[in-house]
């Protein structure tokens, strides 16, 4: 569907949780103007703020989730402080996800 232009049959209050930054400015104007022209209640919600600040917590998720597989009960196979190297692959691929992740979503953030 798309919401720039929401058919006319559909109805009712308009709710978008943790997705409005990934449309690009102009997309979100037509998103809160077919809501207004066709008079329907809109609500976003969205957990990021754009800031320095917040792009600096964002950043810190990878070190918690190392800290929390530090401290996991090992399992079968120990290569290294009692951890597998699958553990420290994960870790790795999941910290290169959200190091991108969180560039993308900090920089789209809107405020009003």
């Amino acid at each position: 569907m798309d919401v720039t232009g929401v058919p006319d049959e559909l109805v009712g209050f308009r709710t978008l949780f943790s997705a409005f930054h990934h449309f690009r400015p102009e997309q979100a104007r037509a998103i809160l103007g077919d809501a207004v022209r066709k008079h329907q209640g809109i609500a976003i919600f969205e957990g990021t703020y754009h800031s320095a600040l917040a792009m600096f917590l964002m950043l810190l998720v990878p070190l918690m989730v190392l800290l929390v597989t530090l401290s996991s009960v090992p399992s079968a196979g120990r290569v290294c402080c009692g951890r597998t190297w699958s553990r420290w692959y994960l870790w790795f691929r999941y910290s290169m996800v959200w190091f991108h992740a969180c560039g993308l979503t900090a920089s789209r953030s809107y405020a009003i």
